[in-house]
């Protein structure tokens, strides 16, 4: 089957612009399953994406979303937080944060002892998903476990 050009018959195809280039070879290296490659390239075409154009921050959060499994499967705490900081601040309030990014990330707080910002989080998983109370419940009483359990050593 041969495939269909876009335009009109007879005419080239348009010219794709710099952001469309940019966003294509993102997301094939992404499809590759090249995450590193394909984070650089998407911060590039956050640079030229055109105003309301979501795909790019969207694809940047799969990007780090991929790294931070990788970085919890080694417990490698501080990086995790390091990393989905560095996602919220990229991100803002675009509607790809979801709330199992925050709950992540208030269990990675737990693990490095950043208990407030523990709870900080865990409110915010909570807000963005309410079907993760049950899960988020348990996470609030390792939390309060662990702040006890500092207070205590405070104590002596």
């Amino acid at each position: 089957m041969q495939r269909k050009m876009p335009g009109k018959p007879g005419q080239p195809p348009p010219k794709r612009s710099r952001y469309q280039n940019l966003i294509f070879d993102a997301d094939r290296f992404f499809a590759e399953k090249d995450y590193d490659t394909a984070f650089q390239i998407y911060q590039q075409a956050l640079q030229e994406a055109p105003p309301g154009e979501n795909h790019p921050y969207a694809q940047l959060c799969r990007c780090y979303r991929k790294q931070a499994r990788k970085l919890l499967k080694q417990e490698a705490w501080d990086e995790l937080v390091q990393s989905l900081e560095t996602m919220l601040q990229i991100n803002g309030n675009r509607p790809n944060l979801k709330g199992l990014d925050f709950k992540v990330l208030a269990e990675a707080y737990l693990e490095t002892g950043a208990l407030n910002k523990a709870v900080e989080a865990l409110n915010q998983a909570l807000k963005l998903n309410p079907e993760l109370e049950p899960e988020l419940k348990r996470l609030n009483q390792r939390i309060q476990a662990e702040s006890l359990s500092q207070n205590m050593r405070n104590l002596f």
